[in-house]
């Protein structure tokens, strides 16, 4: 399916959408809206900003390939719509919102907390999957348990990286603990090494990046009660602030990828542990 296709497709309801976003919007030129759905209809290519995670997206550094759920969800979501994809430019979580809103690439490719500060910037798709953030201990630390309430103690300090969504939910779930905050250009393997080397109590960690420092540091950390995760996130992906068209596009294409199953089977599939995710659900009723 070609991209002009699709865009006359979704006209009709991008029309309805861009008039209920913009009640909540400042209004914007005629000019400066979907800019990046412009570049695609004059290239047929999507350029992405993406910033490598593990395990979502690695960079092969021999053959500069990408690999991860996130590519594959990629790749899916741009053979669907009928362009080609471009691993554009390399940005930071620290970076990322401002190099998108300033046009150097059309999306972030990578799959995105969603929270309140960002969203006042840029556009979220529909939810990918949902992410469960749980409490990381040291292996043979057995004070949390049976109580996530015994972190909220002056005596406990939890790991984290500044300016990272767990900073934020540690605050407002643990206010009176201490945090023990680390640059937000660390890896979040060294966030983890700080619990592991008794720096700190805990840390609030995703089951994915928790597989994986398990699997190069076997039984130094635990997931503390995984029925019981501290917060459960949206994830996303990020669109420039009037980029609505590009947004209705790729929402329509992982609708039917949600429904279909296969948008699961993808993130399932380089999940690292169990509970690394949530799939998401469309409404979905078969009238006999």
């Amino acid at each position: 399916m070609r991209w002009s296709t699709t865009i006359l497709a979704l006209g009709l309801a991008v029309v309805a959408a861009v008039a209920v976003v913009q009640c909540h919007r400042p209004a914007a030129p005629a000019a400066a809206l979907n800019p990046a759905m412009a570049r695609i209809e004059a290239t047929q290519t999507l350029r992405c900003g993406y910033v490598p995670y593990y395990p979502a997206m690695v960079k092969d550094e021999k053959t500069a390939e990408f690999k991860g759920f996130d590519v594959d969800l990629m790749q899916a979501v741009t053979q669907r719509l009928g362009v080609k994809l471009e691993w554009s430019v390399e940005s930071s979580w620290m970076n990322v919102v401002t190099d998108l809103t300033a046009g150097k690439f059309d999306m972030l490719c990578n799959t995105y907390w969603t929270n309140p500060q960002t969203a006042q910037h840029t556009l979220y798709s529909r939810p990918i999957f949902y992410q469960p953030l749980f409490i990381a201990a040291r292996e043979a630390d057995t004070r949390f348990d049976n109580d996530l309430q015994r972190i909220n103690a002056k005596d406990i300090t939890i790991a984290v990286l500044d300016g990272d969504a767990p900073v934020e939910i540690a605050a407002e779930t643990f206010p009176q603990a201490k945090l023990h905050a680390l640059p937000h250009n660390v890896p979040f393997a060294q966030v983890m090494l700080e619990v592991a080397s008794g720096k700190a109590d805990v840390t609030i960690v995703d089951a994915n990046n928790f597989g994986g420092f398990a699997a190069a540091n076997p039984g130094q950390l635990k997931l503390v009660q995984v029925d019981k995760p501290v917060r459960v996130l949206p994830v996303s992906f990020v669109f420039g602030p009037h980029d609505y068209l590009l947004k209705n596009a790729v929402d329509n294409v992982l609708d039917q990828m949600i429904l279909e199953g296969s948008a699961a089977k993808i993130v399932k599939r380089g999940a690292t542990h169990p509970s690394a995710l949530y799939p998401a659900i469309i409404p979905y009723v078969q009238i006999p």
